[in-house]
């Protein structure tokens, strides 16, 4: 999956069926930093991943939310945005 972040800047993720995760994530600045991590749906069907991300230094994300499906587009909810006026971000699934 790939698209933008609420702060600028854009990410590409494979999300694999064995429940790991990896890519990249670019910011406003243009600077690209590495993703990796795994991920699972949990029993009231949100998507929990749990992700190093690595710029300078190396930030854990770990979390759970649900994931939009209206037809064929994906929207992940902004857990902490940081632009106010972005409450989802749509994702292109590329397979």
């Amino acid at each position: 999956m790939n698209g933008p972040l609420a702060a600028g800047g854009e990410t590409q993720i494979e999300w694999s069926a064995n429940g790991s995760v990896s890519g990249y994530i670019i910011n406003a600045t243009g600077s690209r930093g590495g993703i990796f991590g795994t991920w699972k749906v949990d029993d009231t069907g949100q998507v929990c991943r749990n992700l190093s991300i690595r710029f300078y230094q190396t930030t854990q994300v770990e979390d759970c939310f649900p994931m939009f499906r209206p037809g064929d587009q994906i929207y992940f909810p902004v857990s902490t945005p940081v632009n106010p006026s972005v409450a989802i971000l749509k994702r292109t699934v590329k397979r």
